[in-house]
């Protein structure tokens, strides 16, 4: 029986990073600054492992629908893979900044 490769070990470790990233950001500064500062971290991991639950699936139903190819890129990881991940950073880097940036 042949195994279908899924790059779940790149987007494991990338979630796991955004997860740690949020337990360390959960500390509380003083003041308003401080507030808003805390606020914008936390909800900038939120928004990025949220991305990458979305990627992740994404990536899944592209390896099921052609598991001819998956079955040629077997071994190493495709370019795109990590070009999602950098863009659920970038999305969740963007969509924590605007809140900020508007008041």
């Amino acid at each position: 029986m042949r195994v279908i490769p899924q790059f779940s070990e790149e987007w494991t470790s990338e979630i796991s990073c955004c997860e740690l990233n949020c337990h360390s950001v959960g500390y509380k500064l003083g003041g308003f600054v401080g507030c808003q500062v805390n606020g914008m971290a936390v909800y900038f991991v939120g928004c990025t492992s949220i991305a990458h639950f979305m990627a992740l699936a994404t990536e899944r139903a592209i390896t099921m629908r052609n598991p001819v190819w998956a079955m040629s890129v077997r071994g190493k990881v495709p370019f795109y893979v990590y070009g999602m991940i950098a863009a659920c950073w970038l999305y969740g880097f963007i969509w924590s900044l605007l809140p900020l940036l508007g008041e």
